[in-house]
Formats: C-alpha cells, sequence, structure tokens
C-alpha cells in the first residue's frame, strides 16, 4: 500500500499538521513537560488515513521530544521514539502509570508486570503448538517447520490467545 503524500484525513476529533514541528505546546504543556509524556491533542499528518494522539515528553538524554506511540515492543508495551539523532531511544509506557495513553488509542492494556507478559506469551505459543528456536525471533512447530499458509493461520490462532490471557 503507497500512501499519497496529497491526502488529508479530515474529521472531527483531529487536527490536520504539515509536521512535528508544526505542534505548538501550550503554556500548560510546557509547565509539565518530564518523563511522564503530557497530550498535547489529537492530530494527523500529510498521507495519514488517521490521526493519533500527540505527546510531549523529556528523553533520558534530556531532550524533549513530541511523538504519538508507537506498536508494541517484544514484551507487550507501547512506546515512543525519542526525536534527538543522536539518541534515538525507545521511551516504553508503564501500563500501569500509562494507562490513559493505552486507553486513548483503544490498545490492550498488558498486564503491568514483565514477568506476567513473558509467561502469557510462552503459554499462548504453547496452546497453539509453537516453540521458541534458539533465535529469538524464530518459532516453529513443535514436530515441523511451517510452509508460509500455517504459519500465519498460527500466527493468528497465537495472537487470540494472547489476547484472551492479557484480558483474564
Amino acid at each position: 500500500m503507497t500512501l499519497d503524500p496529497n491526502s488529508v484525513h479530515e474529521c472531527e476529533k483531529c487536527t490536520f499538521v504539515a509536521s512535528t514541528e508544526n505542534i505548538t505546546i501550550s503554556r500548560e504543556a510546557s509547565s509539565r513537560i518530564n518523563r511522564e509524556p503530557f497530550l498535547l491533542g489529537i492530530f494527523s499528518m500529510p498521507g495519514w488515513s488517521g490521526h493519533a494522539p500527540f505527546y510531549v515528553f523529556t528523553c533520558y538524554c534530556n531532550f524533549v521530544s513530541v511523538d504519538y506511540p508507537h506498536g508494541y515492543t517484544n514484551y507487550g508495551l507501547l512506546y515512543f521514539k525519542c526525536q534527538n539523532p543522536d539518541c534515538q531511544q525507545k521511551l516504553e509506557l508503564c501500563p500501569d502509570k500509562n494507562r490513559t495513553v493505552y486507553e486513548l488509542i483503544g490498545g490492550e492494556i498488558p498486564p503491568a508486570s514483565r514477568r506476567q507478559r513473558i509467561r502469557n506469551l510462552k503459554r499462548a505459543m504453547a496452546e497453539v503448538g509453537l516453540r521458541q528456536t534458539k533465535h529469538p525471533n524464530v518459532f516453529v512447530r513443535k514436530a515441523n517447520r511451517l510452509d508460509k499458509k500455517s504459519f500465519w493461520k498460527s500466527f493468528r490462532d497465537f495472537l487470540r490467545k494472547l489476547k484472551e490471557l492479557n484480558l483474564r
């Protein structure tokens, strides 16, 4: 899928901006900038088909960044990217401290403890018959290798099981 850079997403919930540099930080937000993300608003950008909430936060390198929640890390956490070109760290969002971020985007709220998230991951893998190989990102069926079609079916089953376990 290619994004049309000239397309503009329009809705009542969001504001269109050309880039993150065009997002202004209010006086209230500037007084609350720290490691905890502060919601600036819901924005859309050129080529986007939807919108996202943007937050301001201070990275561990003390650089003030404006970003939106990105996909999930290996252990099921949303994260922000530092905008400092020399840093590029990921600020992971702890589910118990940043619950409102998860709720605003409508995402799954993972268990607070890392141990519980890993336990759920392993349990979901076992329930759909997957095991992890020596390489941390390679999964195979217990008995044999997977062809492309059966891999995606197993992966969908795995995600469904993981969602069920995280909701318990």
